[in-house]
């Protein structure tokens, strides 16, 4: 999963110096950041924004929970080493982003890039440059890594409808053949002739 990045309100700044860096001043207002631990803290001017950074796994809930598990720890830092007062709820600044490695991708990027806007996208886009399928969303994701076993389930469900029309031909088939004996009227019996004894009568 791509750097789940959480913005809080400040509602007072640090009481213990904290080491800020310049970061640069885009548009016009000063960025600084500083490194807690192994995680990205970026400080703008009304605004603390903690960035996770990525993280790999398997799960897409697991990993929302970790990266807010991180988010919180550094927030409990801030608030209780440096005595930053921020806000009590933090603001997401995108929905998560994932990040899918498959030899599809490796396929289809040899064709060229797609990227669909609130959707995702399949590329070599940096660090790695390797051919990956993003997704935008949760649900996307979750949607993308229970595909294989859809597929299963697809595949499952084709086989009991093909074996479902079969029996099903076979009754229709049988049921035709029973109708045309019941309703195609049969020759008629030839009846033997019947033989009158002759008989002489005296008067």
């Amino acid at each position: 999963m791509e750097d789940h990045a959480v913005k809080f309100g400040v509602l007072e700044w640090e009481k213990i110096p904290i080491d800020w860096r310049r970061l640069g001043r885009p548009r016009n207002w000063e960025k600084l950041g500083v490194r807690i631990g192994n995680v990205r803290v970026v400080r703008t001017s009304r605004s603390i924004i903690v960035h996770p950074g990525r993280l790999r796994g398997f799960d897409v809930d697991e990993l929302l929970m970790l990266s807010g598990r991180i988010v919180e720890r550094v927030r409990m830092v801030l608030e209780n080493r440096f005595g930053l007062v921020l806000s009590d709820v933090g603001v997401a600044l995108h929905q998560p982003v994932t990040r899918f490695y498959s030899e599809e991708a490796g396929e289809l990027v040899k064709l060229g890039t797609t990227v669909v806007e609130g959707v995702g996208s399949i590329d070599n886009s940096p660090p790695e440059r390797v051919p990956h399928e993003e997704y935008v969303g949760k649900d996307l994701a979750k949607a993308r890594l229970l595909m294989p076993l859809k597929l299963s389930q697809l595949e499952q469900r084709i086989e009991d409808m093909e074996k479902r029309l079969t029996d099903l031909s076979d009754n229709v088939c049988e049921l035709v053949s029973v109708l045309k004996t019941a309703l195609v009227p049969k020759p008629a019996k030839e009846f033997p002739s019947q033989h009158v004894e002759e008989r002489s009568y005296i008067s």
